[in-house]
């Protein structure tokens, strides 16, 4: 049992650090089950909410690989703001994520996923998406706004089914990547590479403040 326990701290402590990602190129979408929204369509409120995970690992939803993040479009006509990156345009994008292996800051992080998606990486991504109303919207940022952390137990698969679940019908459930990526594909309508592309440059959050364009990326 000690040991056991020991291997299961271990993965735990690596969990999100081993996020560097696989610059392969990118696959076209392939949707199962239901058609579901995409982030370049506009539905019947004023965002669509997208939810990603994505992991190479097979078998145990305990491993660490991989990555989980969420995307936020603008289908109002008017400008918006996701969490406290403002000035959001119609039908612009933003994603969101945290981040505990980078050295310029540890915490959320906005369109790095965006960018990372831009160079190839993530092509084993799954997805599942949603319209907001105003009011959703705004239940979002309110979480957004206060999640600028990573910890072992806040890590970027809590992160992002935490924002999910507060607006969504459909829970989702996942502390790892790869345990959120298992469930979202158990849900139907879940997409396989849902395209989507960069629309700003990278900040990464100040806490409840303005966010901060990186020097790094």
């Amino acid at each position: 049992m000690r040991k056991y326990l020991f291997s299961l701290l271990f993965f735990a402590a690596a969990l999100c650090f081993s996020l560097s990602p696989s610059f392969a190129s990118a696959a076209t979408n392939d949707s199962a089950g239901e058609k579901l929204i995409s982030p370049e369509s506009v539905g019947n409120g004023v965002a669509v909410l997208t939810i990603f995970a994505s992991s190479d690992a097979s078998g145990s939803s305990f491993s660490t690989d991989g990555h989980a993040w969420i995307t936020v479009s603008n289908t109002s006509s008017s400008n918006s703001t996701v969490g406290k990156f403002a000035g959001v345009a119609p039908g612009k994008l933003v994603s969101l994520g945290t981040w505990g292996n980078k050295s310029e800051h540890t915490g959320l992080w906005y369109n790095l996923e965006a960018l990372f998606v831009s160079q190839g990486a993530y092509n084993n991504r799954v997805s599942l998406s949603i319209d907001l109303n105003a009011s959703q919207l705004s239940s979002i940022n309110s979480v957004i706004a206060n999640s600028d952390a990573w910890s072992l137990t806040n890590n970027c698969a809590s992160f992002a089914t935490k924002v999910w679940n507060t607006v969504a019908a459909v829970k989702l459930s996942g502390s790892t990547p790869t345990s959120l990526r298992d469930d979202i594909k158990k849900k139907s309508g879940y997409v396989t590479n849902l395209s989507f592309s960069s629309s700003y440059a990278v900040y990464y959050a100040n806490g409840t403040g303005t966010p901060i364009r990186s020097k790094v990326y």
